[in-house]
């Protein structure tokens, strides 16, 4: 049935002698049973925080989809600014983005506030306008400063996080920590 072979280089080089064998490949027919039941393996439900997920991203482009319908809507002329459109788009880009990871089970209230001040760098613009204030230069630069903070904002929470904090050698002392893969890296860097 099988074949002794010699794996590796020559006779003499201390490898050993495998036996090898052919088998003949299994041919059968899967019947529609055994399909739906491998079907049924990845199909597996989605988890109630997928779902939240799913519905957190499709309200936040919902309210997105109606700032923009509300100022195209506007009696006043609309104002499109360039820096508050880049601002919005930014921050609810990250926001769905993050949402499709799970990243938040729930949605914390500075991400909340940051959503909404995105909104309003979105339409606050026309509403200035409609006021009659957005042809005041120090009212455009004030705006265009918020819309940079709302960027370096959603940059903080969004995409870099927190940043580490010193800990006092008090709050160490008599506590046990267990770190894995100190060798190299992170862990070997929080080891040291």
């Amino acid at each position: 049935d099988g074949k002794v072979a010699r794996v590796g280089g020559s006779a003499n080089s201390g490898m050993e002698d495998k036996l090898v064998t052919e088998q003949e490949p299994l041919s059968r027919e899967s019947t529609e049973e055994e399909e739906e039941e491998e079907e049924g393996l990845f199909d597996l439900p989605a988890s109630e925080v997928v779902f939240r997920s799913y519905r957190n991203s499709a309200i936040a482009i919902i309210f997105v989809l109606g700032a923009l319908v509300v100022m195209f809507l506007a009696p006043t002329d609309r104002v499109l600014d360039i820096p508050g459109f880049i601002a919005c788009g930014y921050i609810f880009f990250f926001f769905c983005l993050q949402n499709t990871f799970l990243e938040w089970p729930t949605v914390p209230a500075q991400i909340l506030l940051l959503l909404a001040c995105a909104l309003g760098a979105l339409a606050g613009p026309t509403g200035l306008q409609a006021c009659g204030l957005w042809a005041n230069l120090v009212v455009r630069c004030i705006m265009w400063a918020v819309d940079v903070a709302i960027v370096a904002a959603g940059y903080r929470y969004m995409v870099r996080g927190p940043s580490c904090a010193e800990l006092d050698e008090e709050y160490l002392d008599g506590r046990t920590f267990v770190i894995t893969g100190c060798n190299t890296g992170i862990g070997y860097e929080t080891a040291s």
